[in-house]
């Protein structure tokens, strides 16, 4: 027998509809695995709908002419071809739901539009995924490494300025610094000298040291920052700015950077085809982590360390500041 190799997921579901006309009675337990939309071909859904409505039946005569024996290597492995036909289900889902995150956060990061899409896009992949999950039953072990984003993720027209002055405004009043960096890391920032920045304003006030830009800029060559890289005049702009406003909107930007990412990678696995549907699974909820993570520290109060609940629930929550 000469198995097309180009086409597999078409060969399966085949093979599945040739197996239930010679052995109908594995539609019954079938049924409970597979929906006529995890085919990917139109006809066979309308064929499987039609088995499904009457499973006593066998398949209709028109579908037994076009589904010989010869498309089925053994009618007793019919319930091995219906995990296959889901597996490649599995995948065309996740495929669909990773595309339209990445994009949408791509064009309201752009745009400086919010997020409201992309946490609808968030929301909806991980049901999917834990819908996946619960079907599939099982998931591989946690994987040691994920593949990186296909493309950088974009950030507003405003990123660099918001960070700017969320250093200014830290530097002129260093009692929001605790509250601040909370929720608020390091790597939240996308330039690197303004990473640096932050990072010495939390180390003077960890050491309960002064904080003026001169103590700042000498805090940060021992942060490893270049003296031609660094003057006194990039920290001392004036600002009446909240700073929990400015630390919003750059965890705003931020969420909206690493759930893209999470689209992009989880997207990469499902044209892998080396790994298998557990390992797929296990492998996208590792990647959804950190957009977990991100959006706890974002909606995370102000003045407390309280931590929110992360599920898929709470993604769906509207972020502060955006009406309902």
């Amino acid at each position: 027998m000469n198995l097309p190799n180009d086409d597999l997921e078409l060969y399966a579901e085949q093979a599945l509809f040739a197996a239930l006309h010679t052995r109908p009675d594995h539609v019954p337990g079938i049924a409970k695995l597979l929906r006529p939309d995890d085919f990917a071909d139109a006809t066979h859904r309308e064929h499987y709908r039609h088995l499904t409505n009457q499973p006593t039946s066998g398949t209709a005569p028109h579908q037994a002419q076009s589904l010989s024996a010869e498309r089925c290597p053994n009618p007793d492995h019919a319930p091995a071809y219906a995990r296959m036909v889901l597996a490649a289900s599995i995948r065309r889902d996740l495929a669909r739901h990773t595309t339209r995150l990445a994009t949408t956060a791509r064009v309201e990061a752009a745009g400086n539009l919010g997020t409201t899409n992309t946490l609808a896009a968030t929301h909806e992949l991980t049901k999917a995924l834990q819908r996946a999950t619960h079907r599939w039953g099982t998931t591989g072990p946690r994987p040691n490494h994920l593949p990186a984003p296909t493309t950088p993720a974009v950030s507003p027209p405003t990123q660099q300025d918001d960070e700017a002055q969320l250093l200014a405004s830290l530097t002129s009043h260093p009692q929001h610094i605790p509250a601040i960096t909370r929720r608020l890391h390091p790597e939240d920032f996308t330039n690197p000298r303004h990473q640096l920045l932050y990072r010495s304003l939390a180390t003077l006030h960890h050491r309960g040291e002064p904080i003026d830009p001169l103590t700042l800029a000498w805090e940060a060559r021992h942060h490893g920052a270049p003296a031609h890289h660094l003057t006194i005049d990039h920290i001392t702009t004036l600002t009446t700015d909240d700073p929990h406003q400015r630390a919003d909107r750059l965890l705003e930007a931020a969420f909206r950077r690493t759930a893209s990412d999470a689209g992009q990678i989880i997207n990469t696995l499902t044209a892998d085809p080396t790994l298998t549907t557990g390992d797929l699974l296990a492998s996208g909820g590792l990647a959804l982590q950190p957009v977990m993570h991100l959006y706890r520290r974002w909606r995370a109060p102000h003045h407390t360390t309280e931590q929110l609940h992360t599920g898929p629930t709470a993604l769906a929550r509207t972020p502060r500041g955006q009406a309902a």
